[in-house]
């Protein structure tokens, strides 16, 4: 299989965009530099302050799993809870050209 995106869609605990931002940042320069990351990128949704957008690419789903399991994600995972109030994942495969 080929590459990966995911789009994750975040609603943000109330006024807790820009503290997570701040803390992810750090984080994202990690998986940036994971074996098959080819983007790492957080958008904040203009038209609703709670609102953010993950944007992930990934060589193979081999490459994005294998980045469920660094310690830079668990880290993330065990303080996201207090800045995300709800999570939207979706995956999908770009066509071959």
């Amino acid at each position: 299989m080929g590459q990966q995106l995911l789009i994750v869609t975040y609603k943000m605990r109330h006024g807790m965009r820009q503290a997570f931002l701040k803390k992810a940042a750090v984080l994202a320069e990690c998986f940036l530099k994971e074996e098959g990351c080819l983007g790492y990128q957080y958008l904040p949704v203009p038209e609703d302050p709670d609102g953010l957008v993950l944007i992930e690419r990934w060589a193979s789903a081999e490459d994005q799993r294998r980045h469920t399991k660094t310690k830079a994600f668990a880290e993330l995972a065990a303080w996201k809870p207090d800045y995300v109030a709800d999570t939207r994942l979706e995956r999908f495969v770009p066509a071959e050209p």
